[in-house]
């Protein structure tokens, strides 16, 4: 094969096409929060390609369910009313009793609240002497102070 310069690409390297179908499949993936080399398994490609061609999907998608999660973990801290149609007074949605695990939770991540601990120490120390030796020189230092 004959090529013009170090940059023209060879005539077999496939460049990949995104289809509509692969942009709804990344989309759906991000949303429930697969990795990027799940979604590059589930197309038959490597996950740079998935990186290449698919940002706006994969930021999409993530945010998406990143919003959902928030949500929930929203409903589930304060609670809801059960949720009524307005037409035919069925219970669209049953109501949700508030969560104290899930509302202290969000109170140190969004709030920045955090436990601390204090701890107290009853332990007496009693000194029982310093005694230094230097080097074997012929002089010697000795401290007691409990004499």
């Amino acid at each position: 094969m004959i090529r013009r310069n170090n940059f023209e690409k060879p005539k077999y390297y496939n460049e990949y096409v995104p289809t509509e179908k692969d942009r709804k499949i990344v989309y759906s993936y991000a949303a429930y929060g697969a990795t990027t080399q799940d979604i590059a398994a589930a197309l038959g490609i490597n996950w740079k390609t998935v990186d290449k061609y698919f940002e706006e999907e994969l930021k999409s998608g993530r945010a998406v369910a990143k919003n959902t999660i928030a949500q929930r973990i929203y409903q589930i801290a304060i609670g809801r009313e059960a949720i009524i149609d307005p037409d035919s007074k069925q219970i669209i949605a049953p109501p949700i009793k508030p969560n104290l695990s899930a509302l202290i939770f969000l109170a140190k991540v969004r709030l920045g609240w955090k436990e601390t601990q204090v701890l107290e120490s009853s332990v007496e120390m009693k000194s029982t002497g310093v005694k230094i030796y230097l080097p074997d020189n012929g002089m010697r230092c000795e401290e007691d102070k409990n004499d």
